[in-house]
């Protein structure tokens, strides 16, 4: 519930960069019931998102052991990058996945995020639907639901691929080495053609 409504100071869990959080009845072809929806509204900015969890310092998102965040989630888009972030400030990771139109089955593992740290106590969980992608002429709506941690499990999506685990998206890490044509797409000024850069 805390994640309803606008992020504060007081209350960090919530929505930012314009972007409206709200519990409402899951899209058909989820695990049913209630999910957090994000939405994206027009002029919201690129990385408009929600902060869903923040923990208080004696208790981590990952560590040593279990080093996965796992969630539902349901985009009314194809081919749309969704960031997860692990917080504190200014030593903030993140790692963007790529997921289908629809509900797919996230799953992000952070061992390989070259910053990231067994040991570092990272409390806050933030997520940016597509990621550094305007909404257009239209509020575009994310759902998020089942969010799993510290060896959570996320419930399976019923009846995709047979087995009802549904589609996994597909881990990007953004190295900025030669060759990294991602990486190479935040040389210079963001444009309205060309999103990743300077602004």
């Amino acid at each position: 519930a805390k994640v309803v409504g606008e992020a504060t100071p007081e209350k960090t869990e919530g929505g930012f960069g314009r972007a409206a959080t709200t519990i409402e009845n899951s899209p058909e072809g989820g695990t049913g019931g209630k999910a957090l929806k994000i939405v994206k509204p027009v002029g919201a900015e690129v990385w408009a998102g929600a902060t869903i969890l923040s923990l208080p310092s004696s208790q981590r998102i990952t560590n040593g052991t279990h080093k996965t965040v796992t969630f539902n989630y349901f985009s009314p888009k194809a081919d749309s990058p969704v960031r997860v972030e692990l917080v504190p400030y200014p030593r903030a990771l993140g790692k963007t996945v790529t997921v289908p139109q629809g509900w797919s089955r996230v799953v992000v593992d952070f061992t390989d995020v070259p910053t990231w740290s067994a040991s570092e106590n990272y409390v806050s969980l933030a997520i940016f639907p597509d990621f550094n992608i305007s909404a257009g002429n239209a509020a575009q709506s994310y759902f998020v639901d089942d969010v799993a941690i510290n060896g959570g499990t996320t419930p399976a999506l019923p009846g995709a691929g047979g087995g009802g685990s549904g589609p996994f998206a597909t881990s990007t890490v953004i190295t900025f080495e030669t060759g990294d044509p991602l990486g190479a797409k935040a040389v210079g000024e963001s444009t309205a053609q060309k999103l990743e850069g300077s602004f």
